[in-house]
């Protein structure tokens, strides 16, 4: 008789993880369209926040020639 309980609720606890597994499945081929645009959107962003941080490092580094050149052409002169 032990062996019969213990059997149907082994049974049981396997056929119970076998419908949550096929549930999550199913759960993830719905939202992986919304997963995949939110991605894309924060690969935007990367690469947007990459674009600024280049442009303020060629921006100060064309200052910084500017300077330079100034100094330059100042010692010639004197």
């Amino acid at each position: 008789m032990r062996k019969t309980i213990l059997l149907g609720a082994l049974i049981t606890l396997f056929g119970a993880g076998a419908l949550a597994q096929a549930k999550d499945i199913t759960e993830i081929g719905s939202t992986s369209e919304a997963t995949r645009s939110a991605g894309e959107h924060a690969h935007e962003r990367h690469h947007e926040s990459r674009r600024d941080h280049h442009g303020a490092r060629r921006g100060h580094h064309d200052e910084a020639r500017e300077r330079h050149d100034e100094r330059r052409d100042h010692d010639r002169r004197h």
